[in-house]
């Protein structure tokens, strides 16, 4: 039988600390704001804007189902602006609903209580619905007044919810420079977009600004990346980026230090070393056959004594 020990790594901090000559913080956002040209049954485009809320839980289905919920408007055949509320379910489909206005700017609120059934409130009360749009990522179609039209031109895969995530330096001149880490941490942790960003729920990604070092060439900044899910996807991995003083990536690597499903997590030991350790039944601090690796922390880079993977 197979015994799972969670050991806490050293770095603790979410908030990143300044030297004398510089500031190194992490901007990490996940929403959406986009602007479409929409033809309903192939007529004038139409312009609609769409707001994509960070994804939650709803309070239906099961723990792994995700929604964002969704605000905007478009522009209809009376050339009016009408507000849209709806909601970018797990299923990957966009249902927009077109409140009933009671006055010009009503403050609307979405309740989901399952796959396309919802209610808008206006204050504490329900509200009907005057047009409804269902969409995939690629087409749909408009329901209004007993009609359905197709609907082109929102393609919510190419534009919906994104996710920043963004590393800020301030020099000691107090020049600012952002650098982009969102395709870089997608790329080397092989996830997908949707686990990313947080709609799928089988795991949640967290990254960590842990510490930075500022030295004559740059900049060394290291992160610390959990993902969060069932065993078979809880990990913990560690990355460091050095960043030259024309602020472009030089350099980076990233480690995997804990990993549920392989049973290896760390542990800090003297000197800051941190020991890779296996986690399989009957560990023996003192057994070498427990240790699978190690490493240091150098001026907020990683180097490797013993190698474990």
């Amino acid at each position: 039988m197979k015994s799972i020990f969670l050991y806490i790594l050293y770095f603790t901090s979410h908030v990143a600390y300044t030297q004398s000559d510089g500031r190194v913080t992490l901007i990490d956002n996940t929403h959406g704001d986009h602007f479409y040209e929409v033809e309903i049954n192939t007529g004038i485009a139409k312009r609609m804007y769409l707001h994509f809320n960070t994804p939650e839980i709803p309070n239906y289905g099961s723990i792994y189902d995700r929604i964002s919920k969704v605000s905007g408007w478009y522009i209809n055949e009376k050339e009016e602006k009408t507000t849209l509320l709806g909601v970018l379910w797990s299923q990957n489909k966009l249902t927009l609903y077109a409140p009933k206005q009671k006055t010009k700017c009503g403050n609307y609120t979405l309740v989901a209580f399952g796959h396309d059934s919802v209610s808008i409130y206006e204050g504490k009360n329900i509200i009907g619905i005057s047009e409804k749009f269902n969409l995939t990522a690629n087409d749909g179609l408009q329901i209004k007044n007993g009609r359905t039209s197709r609907v082109q031109g929102i393609n919510f895969n190419d534009k919906s919810i994104e996710r920043t995530i963004l590393v800020k330096i301030q020099n000691g001149n107090r020049d600012i420079h952002t650098i982009n880490l969102h395709e870089l941490i997608l790329k080397e942790l092989g996830t997908s977009k949707q686990a990313l960003i947080g709609m799928n729920g089988f795991a949640e990604t967290e990254v960590t600004l842990l510490e930075f070092t500022f030295t004559d060439d740059g900049v060394n900044v290291l992160f610390e990346i959990i993902e969060h899910g069932s065993c078979n996807t809880d990990r913990r991995s560690m990355m460091y980026v050095t960043i030259n003083n024309m602020y472009a990536i030089e350099n980076y690597r990233i480690f995997e230090v804990e990993n549920c499903r392989k049973y290896y997590s760390s542990h800090e030991e003297k000197e800051n070393i941190v020991s890779v350790i296996s986690l399989d039944t009957d560990i023996d601090s003192k057994n070498p056959e427990t240790y699978l690796g190690s490493f240091k922390i150098i001026e907020s880079k990683i180097e490797i004594i013993k190698q474990w993977q």
